[in-house]
């Protein structure tokens, strides 16, 4: 399959014959011949052996009319204002390829517990109960005056349970901050809530080892995140499991295996219990169970207590 050529090879490939005048024509990329073809007929260039040379060169002859062909493929600058994504399609046509985008956006319901500010002392109104309403945050890398949330914060992987899952929750948890990522904690990310000192930080993931691998990145940045364990019964993992979701990421098993091992809490004793079946429970299956009930959730400073029974409050350390 012949690869596609881009407005950028040519364009680098000219660029480099521009600065130095001449040279090998073994170093000009093959899959440029027919460019390096015009520009002979145009009288642009010629190739030779130069005196003291064995290999044959390229050598510019017309250096006005070799700008001209690069400023032609450049086209216009681009606006002085324009964003990452363009800029990587000016420089190298395809908008993902350059610069990373040097922002994240966040997407946030309820947040009745928890407040976002900033630390020039902004603060942003809770979304509450509104179910048709949520925040949309966009933190720029580049700033030192974005909101930060102070409270109970839950990370959830799928949109359909990011909508669904509130009222499901523990109750010390159904006010809480939920910011939805997609399948897989960006290092970016990962940096950004290390540094929400303010938060408490639980994890709401497909339980396979996809999502136990995100668990144990997020725990290496902040020791004190908590991965949200349902407790079901060896039956209702059976009922709700799903093989091939387990068989499609068998090759991080090894890895949380080896974390497991290490551990004594409710996320690893669920996690052994999954993989001893072989079957992943994606967390929409949680949106489908009568009277959810979830393992004890970790006492710490930050999290808002709950006159509820065990399975739904907080606790001390298991």
């Amino acid at each position: 399959m012949t690869a596609r050529i881009g407005r950028k090879d040519i364009l680098h490939a000219l660029q480099t014959l521009d600065t130095l005048g001449m040279q090998k024509s073994s170093d000009w990329p093959a899959r440029l011949s027919s460019e390096l073809q015009a520009l002979e007929v145009a009288g642009v260039v010629t190739r030779l052996v130069p005196p003291g040379k064995r290999a044959p060169h390229i050598m510019v002859i017309d250096r006005a009319r070799l700008a001209s062909r690069i400023a032609a493929i450049a086209g216009d600058a681009p606006d002085d204002n324009a964003s990452v994504r363009s800029m990587n399609l000016h420089h190298t046509g395809d908008t993902k390829l350059g610069k990373k985008l040097p922002y994240l956006t966040l997407n946030i319901r309820r947040s009745g517990q928890t407040v976002w500010h900033s630390p020039s002392g902004r603060l942003l109104a809770p979304t509450g109960d509104d179910e048709g309403a949520y925040l949309g945050i966009l933190i720029n890398e580049d700033s030192l005056d974005n909101y930060e949330p102070v409270g109970p914060v839950v990370l959830v992987e799928n949109k359909d349970v990011w909508v669904n899952i509130a009222n499901k929750l523990p109750p010390a948890l159904q006010q809480a901050a939920l910011i939805h990522y997609e399948g897989w904690l960006s290092e970016r990310f990962l940096q950004r809530l290390a540094s929400w000192r303010g938060a408490t930080l639980h994890l709401l993931a497909d339980y396979d080892p996809v999502g136990y691998q995100n668990f144990i990145k997020l725990q290496a940045l902040r020791a004190d995140a908590q991965m949200l364990v349902p407790d079901l019964s060896p039956a209702q993992v059976e009922q709700w499991g799903n093989g091939q979701v387990w068989k499609n990421s068998l090759g991080l098993v090894y890895t949380v295996h080896q974390w497991s091992a290490q551990q004594h809490t409710s996320a690893t004793r669920f996690f052994e219990l999954i993989a001893a079946k072989g079957l992943a429970v994606e967390q929409e299956a949680l949106l489908g169970i009568d009277n959810l009930s979830w393992q004890p959730l970790v006492d710490s400073p930050h999290a808002v207590t709950s006159g509820t029974s065990s399975h739904s409050g907080l606790t001390p350390p298991d």
